[in-house]
């Protein structure tokens, strides 16, 4: 891997997918063959990653902010969403076709 990776995934298809909280990248390792390239920079320090092994696609965000990045490890496209609050935790819903988020929400 490129750097110190601290949370994996193994989505469906033959990719890992490993979050850099140092880097703010993600790395994806094939594998079969081995080859690991790195993602485009994410908006911060993601550290939460949520994949389904029957879901070709990821949730990637980091705990305490509102950000979250869905990404497709075959082809690497971002796209990004922003939350209310800061997220917690993460998980893939394959059987609605979304992402489950726990944002801890201030109070006044």
């Amino acid at each position: 891997m490129p750097g110190p990776v601290t949370a994996l995934t193994f989505p469906a298809g033959h990719v890992l997918v490993g979050t850099m909280p140092i880097r703010k990248t993600l790395a994806f390792a094939v594998v079969t063959g081995g080859a690991v390239t790195e993602s485009a920079q994410l908006p911060g320090a993601g550290n939460l990653i949520a994949g389904d092994p029957r879901e070709a696609r990821v949730a990637v965000a980091e705990a305490g902010k509102s950000w979250l990045e869905i990404v497709s490890p075959a082809d690497q496209t971002m796209s990004k969403v922003t939350v209310n609050g800061g997220i917690v935790a993460l998980a893939i819903d394959r059987d609605h076709g979304g992402v489950l988020v726990a944002p801890r929400i201030q109070t006044h």
